[in-house]
């Protein structure tokens, strides 16, 4: 993922930053006119054996993941989505 982010550099994207850290999204991304940083986080594609099919056909694979716990006093409230294979958040 981290080429394809890399190409998009000066056009769709102005800059990022790569985490190599247990629990943290994979990459922080920021996109032209905007101090938002964007989270990016890559998930492996199950085996096709494993995928959503509907009339045999396959509709939607299926990603593994992972959860990671915390005490609840020092969990934030987030709005999550689960699009594609990729996981977004607005921080």
């Amino acid at each position: 993922m981290e080429k394809q982010i890399q190409a998009l550099v000066g056009s769709a994207i102005e800059r990022y930053e790569v985490y190599d850290i247990d629990g943290h999204p994979d990459f922080g991304i920021w996109l032209p006119g905007s101090e938002r940083r964007w989270l990016a986080e890559c998930k492996n594609v199950r085996d096709k054996d494993e995928a959503y099919r509907e009339a045999g056909e396959v509709v939607a694979y299926k990603v593994e993941t992972q959860k990671t716990r915390r005490p609840r006093a020092t969990r934030r409230a987030a709005c999550t989505a689960w699009t594609s294979l990729i996981y977004w958040a607005s921080v």
